[in-house]
């Protein structure tokens, strides 16, 4: 990025281009380049008659230290959250220029530093930080498979229509599958799933009432 001034009706105007070497992708944040280009151009076109007093110059330089030290630690914190995802398996969420999202998941086999950016490496592609989902752990893989499962148990159960009393025990064994997962695993189950879970023990409770009173009578 550079700093351009020019001088219209008597004041100073400053303006920021891109440089022909920087990336397509422009940036909104002012970097410690630019604001060291802003600083010497107003020391370059300052008026003479009504120079900048020294406690200025002194107090914009200590303002570009602060800039260029927050840059440093950004950079660093950057750096090493990227390096704490080598070897991890993780979720990456990226939207194509039609605007739909989709996941990716692998292991983070390498980093790369991409135009001032930390990417990972992951089979073979590069992946912006910020796009980076989450990072799946063994507490994840393992709830991830119990809904799977449960998913799948529950479409071996019998329509509403057509479940009967004798069905009572695979119901009631779906309940205690579910009522003993934690907190955290029972997020991962499907809404759908447990919805037709609990319209079957609704039904069931009827068909049961139902049996009962026929007993009695």
């Amino acid at each position: 990025m550079a700093i351009e001034a020019s001088v219209v009706n008597g004041t100073m105007q400053y303006t920021a281009t891109e440089s022909s070497s920087s990336s397509s992708e422009s940036s909104n944040s002012l970097d410690k380049d630019a604001f060291l280009q802003l600083l010497v151009a107003q020391m370059q076109y300052q008026d003479p008659l009504e120079p900048m007093d020294n406690t200025e110059y002194v107090s914009q330089l200590a303002t570009f230290s602060q800039v260029e030290e927050l840059q440093n630690i950004q950079s660093a914190v950057s750096n090493s959250q990227a390096a704490a995802l080598l070897g991890k398996q993780v979720i990456i969420e990226t939207t194509n220029s039609a605007g739909v999202s989709s996941q990716v998941s692998g292991y983070v086999d390498y980093i790369q530093e991409e135009n001032g950016e930390m990417k990972l490496g992951i089979d073979g592609n590069l992946y912006s930080m910020s796009d980076l989902y989450t990072v799946i752990d063994t507490d994840y893989l393992t709830a991830a498979s119990l809904s799977s499962q449960f998913s799948t148990l529950i479409s071996t159960l019998p329509s509403v229509d057509e479940l009967t009393v004798d069905d009572k025990d695979a119901i009631e064994a779906m309940r205690d599958v579910y009522d003993s997962l934690t907190s955290y695993q029972k997020s991962f189950i499907e809404d759908d799933a447990l919805s037709t879970l609990t319209s079957l023990e609704e039904k069931l409770e009827e068909l049961l009432a139902a049996t009962e009173s026929e007993a009695e009578e």
